[in-house]
């Protein structure tokens, strides 16, 4: 009990030396006297250790002065004379004070916060720098280049579990912008998540959870690599809007004085999906979920995160759960949210982009634009097409071929035979098949049925539904095991099943299209224009059947002023167009080029699009003051086919009256 106290009292005292130790020995400043404000010195004093040592001469008996103060945020020390002694005060005053030996508006500090944030400090217990640490140096010399901005995430993680094995997991997440030098601009994002699903279509923007992505940029032009979009230029029937895996390089310069300039693109891509359009029958008052299919009807598809287009009565929706729709990527289904009431004559038709299971696709992309004073002229080609000799499904054999070869343009539902599988054990956990003679009046056939233990040789055939009326085997029910198929015979060489043992492969094919086009400009707002396009579409690449009308041709010339100046009315300008359209029967669109209700307002209620000829001539008239105040009013004369030809005339009205916006369309 001694002891501790022993070492008590000695930690106090020690304490309190040290305390004390850190002020310093008593300085001492003689000041003239008059004197009412002086700095002691750079550091701040002790305000209690302030006295008057001495005065000069001593023959005074009092020094005149009431009080000392000290002024912690000056730094100053203050002298208060007493106004009694104002006839007798001595000449000088000897100030004694104590200082402490810092400086408390300095930072202090045993390890700076900017040595941390730049890396410097390699753990808590050692401290490292660059000069001695050349491993260091050499990682962060990537990253110290000046003028980028960086910031990301690397994580890193463990699962387990009672039903798995301990796995390791990563996530990256990288973004830098900046510049590389003084005319060369980097961005990049790289972002993996070790996830293998898209994202959820219940929200109105969406994130992408693995993104590749670098571009570098000058002002004559811009490289881009990974996940990349290619859109089209400004031709009116070449539209698209794909989300591939490539490169892409643009180049432009601009003279405005002699009024030149010039755009040129080239991009090559993987193409991550495939477009389609179709339209989906909802019954009254069911917000779904409605199924999407594919283009030949396919049940099953994924669509491209994000590439959708809904349309509900012509109007297009907004994706999010607080918005009009959400929509199920991976099995292809929309539901509609409370804001948007369906009935049985909504119109809903939505444009998609569907994931490629079968062939991988490239697509390539070539355009110039260019200007020479008032002419102004492009050219734009487009082409995806799948790799033929490479398909992802299925091998492609000498029966393969054939089968594709005699399908032509019928690509729908191309079904072989194939020899099903053979196992050597029996399973009672799978539903195994074995061939047998069936007789079925007075013809005999050789079929699959269900086998047990004791049959022999044993198959695992695959069963493909072939349409009603076009298979010899029907589905049972559902077992534990799987699904089992039963033979059914044919009535009078017909089949009456609907699925048969076999393969359906999916046909190769390809689009491309070339569009030229250009305009001259007569006046400021007044321009003639012409365009033609050129398309090829061959649904079956490995066949030469039905090619004769693969290709079509759509043209396009006008007339148009987008405003001229009317000598009664300083508010309106005048506006007109002219233009005479002819698009051949064999003409295929890239993407939707039409707007949505364009078939609808000439009478056409039909979803599917037929092949044929379409001639179209329309001008119109208008006065516009702004976007708000216009009126306009347009006329059209349309054949296609045998199906259609009749005069279209359409009135617009916009106008604002006090704070109501007032439109209509006649």
């Amino acid at each position: 009990m001694c002891r501790l106290l022993f070492f008590c009292l000695l930690f106090f005292t020690i304490h309190i030396e040290f305390c004390i130790a850190q002020l310093s020995n008593p300085n001492c400043i003689w000041i003239q006297t008059g004197v009412t404000r002086f700095i002691p010195g750079e550091n701040y004093i002790d305000a209690g250790s302030l006295r008057i040592e001495g005065i000069y001469p001593k023959k005074n008996d009092s020094t005149g002065v009431s009080g000392l103060s000290y002024n912690l945020e000056t730094n100053e020390v203050i002298i208060t004379y007493n106004p009694h002694y104002k006839h007798s005060l001595p000449d000088s005053l000897l100030i004694c004070f104590q200082q402490f030996p810092f400086h408390f508006s300095k930072s202090y500090f045993h390890r700076s916060q900017q040595a941390y944030d730049s890396g410097v400090y390699k753990n808590i217990y050692q401290e490292l720098t660059y000069e001695n640490d050349s491993r260091k140096k050499k990682k962060e010399a990537i990253f110290q280049m000046p003028g980028i901005r960086k910031q990301g995430s690397l994580t890193r993680g463990i699962s387990f579990g009672n039903n798995q094995d301990v796995a390791l997991n990563a996530a990256l997440n990288l973004h830098l912008e900046g510049k590389l030098t003084n005319d060369i601009e980097i961005e990049a994002v790289f972002s993996d998540q070790n996830l293998p699903f898209q994202p959820e279509g219940n929200t109105r923007q969406i994130r992408d959870i693995d993104k590749v992505y670098l571009a570098l940029k000058h002002k004559y032009g811009k490289l881009e690599a990974g996940d990349v979009i290619l859109k089209n230029g400004k031709s009116s029937y070449l539209k698209y809007n794909k989300q591939v895996l490539g490169a892409m390089l643009s180049l432009n310069k601009t003279d405005t004085i002699a009024k030149k300039a010039y755009q040129s693109q080239i991009g090559l891509a993987v193409a991550k999906g495939k477009f389609s359009s179709t339209s989906i029958n909802v019954q009254e008052g069911v917000s779904g979920p409605y199924q999407i299919q594919g283009p030949g009807n396919e049940r099953f598809i994924i669509i491209v995160a994000g590439s959708e287009r809904v349309y509900l009565d012509e109007i297009q929706l907004q994706r999010g759960i607080n918005y009009d729709y959400t929509i199920d990527y991976n099995n292809a289904e929309i539901t509609f949210t409370s804001k948007r009431i369906i009935t049985r004559y909504s119109r809903v038709r939505i444009e998609f982009e569907y994931t490629l299971q079968h062939y991988s696709r490239l697509s390539t992309i070539v355009s110039h634009k260019q200007q020479e004073g008032n002419l102004h002229f492009f050219a734009d080609y487009y082409r995806e097409a799948d790799g033929k000799n490479n398909p992802l499904t299925f091998n492609l054999n000498t029966e393969t071929y054939e089968a594709l070869a005699i399908a032509g343009d019928s690509t729908e539902n191309i079904f072989y035979r194939t020899n099903p599988d053979t196992i050597a054990q029996y399973d009672l956990n799978n539903i195994l098949y074995t061939k047998k003679d069936s007789i079925y009046k007075n013809e005999t056939y050789t079929i699959f049925i269900r086998a047990s233990e004791q049959d022999y040789p044993l198959f695992a055939p695959n069963f493909i539904y072939a349409g009603k009326g076009k298979g010899n085997y029907v589905l049972g029910n559902a077992r534990n095991n799987g699904r089992e198929y039963f033979w059914v015979a044919p009535e009078n060489g017909v089949p009456t099943g609907e699925y048969e043992p076999g393969n359906i492969i999916t046909a190769p094919d390809s689009k491309k299209m070339l569009s030229l086009g250009g305009h001259f400009e007569l006046g400021k707002n007044e321009f003639v224009y012409a365009e033609t396009a050129f398309s090829n579409e061959d649904r079956n690449l490995l066949s030469d059947l039905n090619d004769e009308n693969n290709t079509g041709q759509a043209i396009k010339i006008g007339y148009q002023n987008k405003g001229k100046a009317l000598s009664f009315s300083r508010s309106y300008l005048l506006q007109a167009a002219f233009n005479i359209e002819r698009i051949t029967e064999n003409f295929r669109q890239i993407d939707r080029f039409r707007p949505v209700s364009f078939d609808r307002d000439w009478g056409i209620f039909q979803n599917t699009q037929v092949a044929e000829k379409d001639q179209i001539i329309q001008t119109s008239l208008g006065l516009v003051k702004d976007k708000k105040n216009a009126i306009s009013y347009q006329i059209a004369f349309r054949k296609k086919g045998e199906g259609l030809q009749g005069i279209q005339h359409k009135t617009n009205l916009r106008q604002q009256l006090w704070k109501f916006d007032v439109k209509g369309t006649v």
